[in-house]
């Protein structure tokens, strides 16, 4: 079988990841909050923590969160972080409670199209659908087996 089938093929010897995202999109007809601003990264590539982020949404006003849309290579998903809250609000957005929802962008159709639906109390953040490439970075390890009969010749001629 070839290591491309399948979206996550991954083994001792060979690891592949997502090491940037380009033509990153959102849908016609999103809708986006009046104290807020979509910023989207048509071609974002992976930061040294690992994180690969592919828009933001920034508040006009200090007293609300942000949004990190970023991609999740583990879950092969796209996640939204919130940033600029306590510890107890960013859990009830991961949890989608106390009226707080859309840590987990729904994936539809083929490719990677996933609809966003963000809200915190009392606001309907952002609704759209983001559509995106991933290039990834490919790792390979490579075992050099000798069996007790076998020389290697390392001398450079």
């Amino acid at each position: 079988m070839s290591p491309w089938k399948g979206a996550r093929f991954e083994s001792d010897d060979f690891k592949r990841k997502a090491a940037e995202a380009f033509n990153v999109t959102v849908g016609k007809g999103y809708y986006c909050d009046k104290d807020y601003d979509l910023k989207v990264h048509t071609q974002a590539r992976i930061m040294p923590t690992g994180r690969l982020v592919i828009a933001e949404l920034h508040p006009k006003k200090s007293s609300l969160p942000s949004f990190s849309f970023r991609w999740d290579e583990k879950a092969d998903s796209l996640d939204v972080d919130i940033q600029g809250v306590t510890d107890t609000v960013e859990n009830w957005f991961k949890k989608g409670t106390k009226g707080y929802a859309g840590h987990h962008p729904t994936k539809v159709g083929p490719g990677r199209t996933f609809e966003a639906d963000i809200r915190i109390p009392q606001t309907h953040v952002f609704h759209g659908f983001l559509t995106f490439n991933l290039d990834r970075k490919v790792e390979t390890t490579a075992r050099l087996g000798l069996t007790a009969n076998a020389s290697v010749d390392t001398a450079q001629k």
